[in-house]
């Protein structure tokens, strides 16, 4: 077993030499755009030039100090997939669809390759949460600021916030991560006016996911709660067992007061008891028309993007794993997906190797997210989520960093 607990790369408070602070520099703007500027028409295209800046300036520092490009197994893996997908070429019906999925679908690549070189390179997390926070933030204060969040909160108004992206789906999902990343942070940062701003940023992302009326933002909170409990925080159940039970009752309590608030009194609480009573029959006719797809397309899929050309409701399947399936066939599932097995993979091996209680809470909480994800995934596509994949590319970057740390250490010993 390793620790690394009086080591510098790990330590929270590490210095950053000037090309590490440079790249963080460049780093931050950039996620912070992506959950902000690239919603605002027309300045999209103004983030997709900055992240080939970003590019060009990773490839000259490769270049120029003759270093190893390290591509982690999960992004590798991901390019496979991308590989795989231009087959659907064959059997695309709309090729602007096709094209535009394959260019985000690069476009993510590229994103991953970078974030994830430049997590490894300053062996910290920090920065691009940080950075998912600020932008997050920014996305939910922009709500208020709007009047939207306070019309939102009418019951009787039926009107559901979306901030900056349109969508209250997709504003409640981003949201959520503002919810990870406080919980990441807030065990980094002990200062008492770090952790109360974090507690405040995250009461804010709280009530705007409420507002958004989004069912999944909402579960997804519930459920992300509960999982960082078991990950986190069960393991201690044997050495301290009043206080893990203390914890687990105030938990509890608060879910239960939480829930029971929102269904009474919201309009999210209204969608939530129609959903238990009417069910969805859309989401279930779009699952059956994805399975029909798959079976007609089982190996190459119809084409990224393409789903929507062959459902009769004219909507993406509002499911990660149909979307995926569909579009890309049975073999661009098991590779996507694969993307998963192998970073949780990853997070267990560095977990077996150390005994840095820093690092286990981190491996415990992104267990806790990636498990969410997964479940939300059933109900949203996340294929072109910019959100998740900056979220999955600092992760692996980070945990790859860990377990090469490890594995120098195993050797000099």
């Amino acid at each position: 077993m390793i620790s690394f607990r009086n080591s510098k790369k790990t330590h929270a408070y590490s210095v950053c030499s000037p090309t590490q602070r440079f790249f963080n520099w460049l780093l931050l703007p950039f996620v912070i755009g992506l959950l902000t500027v690239s919603y605002v028409e027309g300045l999209s295209k103004i983030m997709v030039a900055y992240g080939f800046v970003i590019c060009f300036f990773y490839l000259m520092h490769i270049l120029y100090h003759k270093k190893r490009l390290h591509v982690q197994t999960e992004i590798a893996l991901y390019f496979c997939w991308l590989m795989w997908a231009l087959l659907g070429v064959t059997t695309a019906i709309d090729y602007a669809l096709f094209s535009q999925g394959v260019l985000t679908a690069l476009q993510i690549g590229i994103m991953l390759l970078v974030v994830a070189s430049i997590t490894v390179m300053n062996d910290a997390l920090s920065v691009v949460f940080v950075a998912l926070l600020i932008g997050g933030a920014i996305m939910a204060i922009s709500a208020v600021l709007s009047g939207e969040l306070q019309l939102a909160s009418d019951i009787d108004s039926a009107v559901r916030a979306g901030g900056l992206t349109g969508n209250a789906n997709n504003f409640a999902y981003n949201l959520l991560f503002i919810i990870f990343t406080v919980f990441y942070l807030f065990r980094q940062k002990p200062r008492f006016c770090i952790r109360l701003a974090l507690i405040v940023i995250a009461a804010l992302a709280l009530l705007g996911i409420i507002f958004s009326g989004s069912r999944k933002g909402f579960l997804g909170v519930l459920v992300f709660l509960s999982l960082w409990f078991f990950y986190c925080k069960a393991r201690y159940i044997s050495k301290k067992p009043l206080h893990t039970l203390i914890l687990l009752m105030a938990l509890s309590t608060t879910l239960y007061t939480g829930a029971t608030l929102v269904m009474n009194r919201t309009y999210l609480g209204q969608r939530l008891d129609a959903m238990r009573s009417k069910g969805s029959p859309v989401r279930v006719q779009l699952y059956k028309e994805g399975f029909d797809l798959i079976k007609a397309h089982p190996v190459i899929g119809v084409g990224l993007n393409n789903y929507i050309v062959h459902s009769s409701y004219k909507l993406y399947s509002h499911s990660d794993y149909i979307e995926v399936a569909a579009n890309t066939g049975i073999i661009g599932f098991l590779l996507y997906f694969m993307v998963y097995a192998v970073l949780w993979r990853r997070l267990r091996r560095v977990a077996s190797r150390t005994t840095d209680a820093r690092i286990l809470y981190f491996i415990g909480l992104t267990k806790a997210c990636i498990v969410t994800i997964l479940l939300l995934a059933f109900g949203r596509p996340n294929i072109a989520s910019k959100v998740t994949w900056i979220f999955l590319a600092g992760i692996i970057g980070y945990a790859w960093a860990h377990e090469h740390h490890i594995a120098m250490a195993q050797q000099h010993d």
